[in-house]
């Protein structure tokens, strides 16, 4: 048997390494600017996102406004109006109104 040579086993061992992260490499990467993208947004609280009544105009994904006594959450940027457009989605159905007293 040939005496183990540690200086050997390393090199082969590094030069694994170079062949999987050659192979995953672009992948992590791909994924580490994902994960920078994600931590460094900016992130909208319920106040910011509210716009007040809807009104014609361009909205940004993730606006909240209110239309008809119902309140709409944009789910893409766009300028449609609410209940003709996709770009919004309805979160809370006006309801009847009440009786006075």
């Amino acid at each position: 048997m040939s005496k183990f040579d540690p200086i050997r086993y390393a090199k082969g061992v590094a030069d694994h390494l170079d062949s999987v992260f050659a192979a995953f490499g672009g992948r992590i990467r791909g994924l580490d600017d994902r994960i920078t993208a994600l931590e460094t947004r900016e992130v909208k609280s319920l106040a910011d996102s509210f716009k007040g009544t809807w009104l014609p105009g361009k909205y940004e994904r993730g606006d909240l406004i209110q239309h008809r006594g119902s309140m709409w959450l944009a789910v893409e940027d766009g300028d449609g109006k609410p209940g003709e457009s996709s770009c919004w989605r309805l979160l809370v159905q006006r309801g009847k109104d009440g009786k006075a007293a």
